[in-house]
């Protein structure tokens, strides 16, 4: 080694790869895993081979230098040492010396030092993306714990993250390399006779909303909308991230997920479903909407669920300040006719009937006698065309029209989205929401929760969710059947 071009003995080169691979990986992809798991930039950075490539290239240089040394043959004579074969195995677990020398004779060329040093962090890298994706992909618990064992002890790291695999049931990751690994669960499945009934019920019914579930049965540009949410998550990659990250949530706090009732659909089906606790008490309710592309496959969730704070009569209060009512509009004719199925009424009442001078009345002759209306800006439903009947007064405000956007075909239920427009202009913020309509054993319409997005405040539910993340209210909300006593007797 020329001693004008070296650096404590190193060759500047490799002590040039040595300070990269050292450094740089400590802030991406390290940190990034460590601090924002989830966050679409770090899988951006982490899935493609690139880093741990580099620092291979880098290590692989060191090793050129090395070999290009003088006393290169010498050090490779220390190499063959540590390796000795006339060390058999009954003598591997004795306390032979032989290897151990060797290997720290080599440890005194400072070339070597810098290439067993790029070795280990380039392999540590390696397997720390491994558990990354793999965690990701499979809603490993543990994930921050195992990245930093793995960075700072390696193997202790590994076996920790096999022990968080294995105790949370997961079981350990599959044969197949670490890239299959990550994408298994995004391999589309076939799609014969799949429509939105098959696909909610594949995702969200007998999958339980697990990541792995949904994600299988969504097409690649699948979008997931939470009404609450200021935008929606776009791609199967953002959004799989996304449902894991509550799946481990869930999991740390003993939650599930309790389906109410289910409408069906071919390109759109939906449900009603609540939270719960091991000890089986109920939670935030909600309602979730998905949509089906030509292939059968989700191109669209809409997630919705109900407010924390009630704002009950003041949402009618609010409405009517803002609504601008119209000026020189005729109420609008229609053709009467008997809808047939839980779909055609909901059409009926909003794109046939909405905008006469007897809308209220036509409603409710559709609606069952004993109705239960959950209009989830209330504490309590709404019991029985009476009750149903005064909310209807208070929600008749001149210049609210109310759009339904996709609605499903179901004849038992139907689930449909919607915006509200108040007649303040084009560019006012318009009302999101989702509803659910049943149907009773006398064909008309038993049932309703109505879902919209305005009335959810984000910094309260996540208060709520940190307080009590099972339920993600901050106290246990009334049974179906407690509430109904509870607006009966009011």
């Amino acid at each position: 080694m020329d001693p004008v071009s070296a650096v404590n003995g190193v060759d500047p080169t490799a002590l040039r790869c040595f300070n990269f691979v050292t450094l740089a990986p400590q802030v991406a992809p390290w940190a990034l895993m460590v601090i924002a798991p989830r966050w679409r930039v770090t899988r951006a950075i982490v899935e493609p081979w690139i880093v741990p490539l580099v620092c291979a290239m880098a290590h692989a240089t060191v090793d050129g230098v090395g070999f290009a040394s003088p006393g290169a043959l010498e050090e490779a004579a220390k190499f063959a040492r540590v390796f000795d074969p006339t060390i058999g195995p009954d003598l591997w677990l004795s306390a032979t010396t032989g290897p151990f020398e060797a290997f720290n004779e080599m440890l005194e060329n400072p070339n070597f030092v810098a290439e067993e040093w790029t070795h280990v962090l380039t392999w540590d890298l390696f397997v720390g993306r491994f558990v990354y994706l793999d965690a990701l992909a499979r809603g490993v618990p543990n994930l921050r714990a195992c990245l930093l064992f793995i960075n700072f002890t390696g193997p202790p790291g590994l076996l920790l993250y096999a022990w968080s695999c294995v105790t949370s049931g997961k079981g350990l990751p599959p044969i197949p390399s670490d890239s299959e690994t990550a994408k298994l669960i995004f391999v589309d499945r076939p799609t014969a006779s799949a429509n939105a009934t098959s696909r909610l019920r594949e995702a969200f019914v007998d999958g339980r909303g697990r990541a792995e579930a949904v994600i299988r049965a969504c097409a690649p540009d699948v979008r997931f909308d939470d009404i609450s949410a200021p935008s929606s998550i776009a791609g199967r990659d953002a959004v799989y991230a996304e449902l894991a990250r509550r799946d481990i949530d869930d999991e740390k706090s003993g939650a599930s997920v309790v389906v109410e009732r289910v409408a069906d659909g071919e390109k759109m089906a939906g449900m009603t479903f609540h939270r719960t606790n091991e000890a089986g008490e109920r939670g935030l309710r909600g309602t979730i909407a998905v949509e089906v592309d030509e292939n059968g496959m989700i191109s669209r969730i809409t997630r919705a669920t109900e407010p924390i704070l009630k704002p009950g009569g003041a949402t009618a209060k609010l409405l009517k300040s803002v609504a601008k009512a119209p000026e020189g509009v005729q109420p609008k004719s229609r053709v009467d006719r008997a809808p047939s199925g839980a779909a055609d009424i909901v059409k009926y009442l909003w794109l046939e009937v909405q905008g006469c001078d007897d809308f209220k009345e036509v409603a409710l002759s559709n609606f069952s006698r004993d109705i239960l209306y959950e209009d989830v800006n209330f504490e309590l439903p709404f019991v029985g065309r009476q009750q149903v009947d005064e909310f209807l007064d208070e929600f008749d405000i001149p210049g609210l029209t109310f759009h339904p956007l996709v609605i499903s075909d179901g004849d038992e239920a139907c689930v449909f989205t919607w915006e509200v427009d108040l007649n303040a202009g084009e560019t006012a913020t318009k009302v999101r929401g989702v509803s659910f309509y049943a149907l009773g054993a006398d064909g008309k319409v038993s049932y309703i929760r109505d879902i919209p997005g305005s009335a959810s405040s984000p910094v309260l539910g996540s208060f709520a969710a940190k307080m009590n993340p099972a339920l993600r209210t901050f106290a246990p909300t009334p049974t179906e059947a407690e509430l109904v006593q509870r607006a009966k007797a009011r």
